[in-house]
């Protein structure tokens, strides 16, 4: 009897077939079933690693184009499962009705979903997803997402999200598995509800991604996680929490292109980011600034490209937007304030002797207010314009201005203690006036001119101890002027 023999790249053909065949897009069926149990996939099939779980016009065949069920029937995961990817379709039936959704339950997060390279593909969805397991990533991948729902919010969150992970635990684990998530898309993605989210990068290229805590449950973002902003807008946001904490992140942060959002929505819990930000040309820093509850950036804010930082919500007195971190870099800031209430404020507190470019104030009318918060908060190497309509406040101490310009205000905003603007250079047409009952002094230093044109009616001193201040009686306040030895006033 003679022997066949094969070539070994015939039992390589016929592997690598069988390793294709073995991948598959497996539909849902329209039932309550466990993911876990084959009965609930139109194939009875389980997805495996190699497979992609999939919603499309399969899930609601067998019921009525016009379906009115409210919510869609949703399984749950009923397991730990790894799959290579998820994918939506349009699974028909009735759009923008709230609540309708697909995707999984899981209660208490207590399995894990683990995605694969196909990652999620949302880009023809019509219904939103949503999960409530825990979360691995298993390799690199995209998460493209629709505007699957464009007039309602179906899930119920604020974000009226296209897809969304909400644990249902403090502290479920959001792994990525030492890999990088880029999303794309017109949709809006949100993590929220106690997530702790590691190990990988987030690159944030949809047009809205929120990452936030709430339930009562607080968000973290560890330290060995890299967020990365190339498109539209990355939020991190505050909503509810535990033990006055609503949102924490450590995650470095890099704006390549779109908008770092932070938000705080609810009073008495902090959101805070402590990992350092860095802002690059044509990037955007936005506060979104609702309720009495701290918005905090303890990290380091490194401007390398010309962007802008903004202001916005109703404004907190007690607390507003707040960078504790320092300010580096040399590249122009445009700081726009438009807070609906006069007293939203972006309150510099850390050591910003590091900035040397320009911050022009250029909010709203109404007061808009930039305050400087520590005796460090100014620099002596920026530029400060001060805008019409727009106000830099002092907080009842001494700060140091390399140059100072515009036809704004420049005031003192404390109530206890009075304060004092120490300025090198420059031409300034606003007015320099106390706050509401402690004065504001004024020093020129350094071997320039500074010239005051404006209407001032300050009542600190004015003292000029180095190079030329340009100004009539009228212009320097209501007490008499110091010279030093040469230096010139007139």
């Amino acid at each position: 009897m003679k022997t066949l023999s094969y070539p070994n790249y015939t039992y390589c053909l016929l592997f690598c077939l069988h390793a294709v065949a073995q991948a598959a897009e497996i539909p849902k069926a329209y039932n309550t079933t466990a993911l876990n149990v084959a009965g609930s996939w139109s194939t009875n099939v389980v997805p495996g690693p190699g497979d992609v779980m999939l919603w499309d016009a399969t899930y609601l065949a067998p019921v009525a184009e016009a379906i009115t069920v409210n919510p869609l029937p949703i399984s749950a995961l009923g397991a730990d499962l790894s799959v290579q990817g998820i994918k939506i379709t349009n699974v028909g039936g009735g759009r923008n009705v709230a609540p309708r959704y697909i995707g999984f339950q899981n209660p208490s997060s207590a399995n894990t979903i683990t995605i694969g390279s196909a990652g999620i593909d949302a880009s023809t969805a019509t219904h939103s997803f949503y999960s409530q397991s825990k979360v691995t990533l298993s390799a690199n991948q995209t998460w493209s997402v629709a505007n699957a729902n464009t007039q309602a919010n179906p899930i119920g969150f604020n974000n009226n999200e296209d897809i969304a992970f909400h644990a249902l635990a403090a502290g479920a684990a959001f792994n990525l598995g030492g890999n990088t998530l880029t999303t794309t898309g017109a949709g809006q993605i949100t993590i929220a509800s106690g997530y702790t989210l590691s190990n990988g990068t987030i690159n944030s290229g949809n047009d809205f991604f929120t990452i936030q805590g709430g339930s009562n449950r607080v968000t973290t973002i560890n330290s060995n996680v890299t967020l990365i902003v190339s498109s539209g807008t990355l939020r991190i946001q505050g909503n509810s929490g535990a033990g006055g904490v609503s949102l924490t992140s450590a995650a470095p942060v890099t704006v390549n292109g779109g908008i770092f959002s932070i938000r705080n929505n609810t009073s008495g819990l902090s959101t805070t980011q402590s990992g350092n930000i860095s802002l690059n040309a044509n990037s955007g820093l936005s506060y979104q600034v609702d309720t009495a509850g701290p918005s905090t950036t303890s990290g380091n804010i490194s401007v390398l490209g010309a962007t802008t930082v903004r202001v916005a919500g109703g404004g907190d007195p007690a607390n507003g937007a707040n960078l504790t971190g320092n300010l580096t870099g040399s590249a122009p800031i445009t700081y726009l304030n438009t807070a609906t209430a006069a007293n939203g404020y972006w309150r510099l507190a850390g050591d910003n002797s590091g900035y040397s470019g320009t911050i022009t104030l250029n909010g709203a009318s109404g007061n808009r207010s930039l305050r400087l918060a520590s005796a460090t908060a100014g620099s002596t190497a920026a530029t400060w314009n001060v805008g019409a309509n727009n106000v830099l406040q002092v907080n009842g101490l001494g700060v140091l201005l390399g140059n100072l310009q515009g036809s704004g205000t420049v005031t003192n905003s404390s109530t206890t203690a009075a304060a004092t603007i120490t300025v090198g250079s420059g031409d300034f047409s606003g007015s320099i006036i106390n706050g509401v009952s402690q004065p504001i002094a004024v020093t020129k230093t350094g071997p320039d001119l500074l010239r005051l044109t404006g209407s001032n009616t300050y009542t600190g001193t004015t003292t000029v101890s180095g190079g030329t201040l340009v100004a009539t009686p009228d212009q320097t306040g209501l007490t008499a002027v110091t010279v030093a030895d040469g230096a010139t006033y007139g």
